[in-house]
């Protein structure tokens, strides 16, 4: 059991859930330090479950089996967050407008194509 700031006792999976929403709140935590910390813990479950399949400890074994599973889980989970968090930046550069003037030269490479796309439709139809 874990305290409020105002002394009201609260459960270890109501203190997670809380500390995640104040944690990933907008976009001040930073992803990639967060995979970092993950792949850190994931290395050293990996060198102790090393150590414990040396002492042939059965109890240990799993227990870090199932620490490094769940702590995969946690870095994939980063890892689809750190995608979308780069989908959206990208739509949003692709939704900028263009603004840069043309040049003389572009300006009559689009006049050409325009009439190749003239010609092209007339002879279609």
């Amino acid at each position: 059991m874990y305290t409020s700031g105002n002394s009201i006792p609260i459960h270890r999976k109501h203190y997670d859930l809380v500390y995640c929403e104040c944690k990933y709140k907008g976009n001040e935590m930073n992803l990639n330090q967060e995979l970092q910390n993950l792949n850190n813990r994931m290395d050293k479950c990996q060198r102790k479950l090393a150590a414990a399949i040396q002492r042939d400890d059965k109890v240990i074994i799993k227990q870090f089996k199932d620490e490094l599973l769940s702590l995969n889980k946690k870095a994939q989970n980063v890892k689809h967050r750190k995608s979308s968090v780069v989908t959206d930046k990208s739509k949003d550069v692709k939704s900028l407008a263009f603004n840069r003037v043309l040049t003389k030269a572009e300006q009559a490479d689009m006049g050409n194509r325009k009439n190749q796309l003239k010609t092209l439709l007339l002879f279609t139809q």
